[in-house]
C-alpha cells in the first residue's frame, strides 16, 4: 500500500492541521505515542496531539505520524 506523507501547514508559530484545526482555534498539545494528552515531563517524546482530529505530529518536520480520533483529549487530561 503506498500512503501519501501528511504535514501540517506552519507559519512561524501559527500551526495548521489538515482537519483545519490550529493554534487558534481548539489548538493542538503535548501526547504520548498512542495521541493521548499528557504532561510534558521527563518520558514525553516530544510529540504533540490535534485536538479537533486526534493527528500525531512530530514539530521537528511537522509530520503527521498517526491518527487516533479516540484520543484522550486535554479536557479528559484536566477532569
Amino acid at each position: 500500500m503506498n500512503k501519501t506523507q501528511e504535514f501540517i501547514k506552519v507559519n512561524e508559530d501559527h500551526w495548521e492541521c489538515l482537519c483545519g484545526n490550529d493554534t487558534m482555534d481548539i489548538g493542538f498539545f503535548p501526547c504520548d505515542n498512542k495521541g493521548d494528552c499528557k504532561e510534558p515531563d521527563s518520558s514525553w517524546e516530544g510529540l504533540y496531539s490535534c485536538q479537533k482530529c486526534g493527528r500525531i505530529i512530530e514539530p521537528e518536520t511537522y509530520k503527521v505520524i498517526g491518527i487516533n480520533s479516540n484520543a484522550k483529549k486535554y479536557d479528559d487530561f484536566i477532569n
